[in-house]
């Protein structure tokens, strides 16, 4: 298994370079061309790169994150890149207190 670095937060397509070969997985891939490039740069180094899928709980108002209604489509789409190993998602939840509404994000992601 994956034991190591993992890469978490916003990641730029031109950092994918620079990290490929020091992190065993890339969490936060959240769109179309983040995944081609990692996919790429897997490639060119010989590995596949395990990732985990930003999904969007709170919907639009939230930075980052593949909105829910998209999330299907979006991983039949880099299902289909060699580079990568689609792991399972991932989500950042908003900062708020509401700990029902937290409940609710959780679970809708779960």
């Amino acid at each position: 298994g994956c034991v190591g670095v993992h890469r978490i937060g916003r990641l730029q397509r031109n950092k994918v370079r620079q990290i490929i070969n020091d992190v065993c997985m890339i969490q936060s891939v959240d769109s179309i061309p983040l995944a081609e490039e990692i996919h790429a740069r897997a490639l060119a180094a010989e590995k596949q790169m395990p990732v985990l899928v930003e999904v969007s709980p709170a919907g639009k108002a939230q930075k980052g994150g593949v909105p829910f209604e998209e999330t299907e489509a979006f991983l039949k789409q880099i299902a289909k890149l060699d580079g990568i190993q689609v792991r399972g998602l991932m989500a950042v939840m908003p900062l708020i207190e509401d700990e029902g509404y937290l409940d609710g994000l959780f679970a809708k992601t779960r």
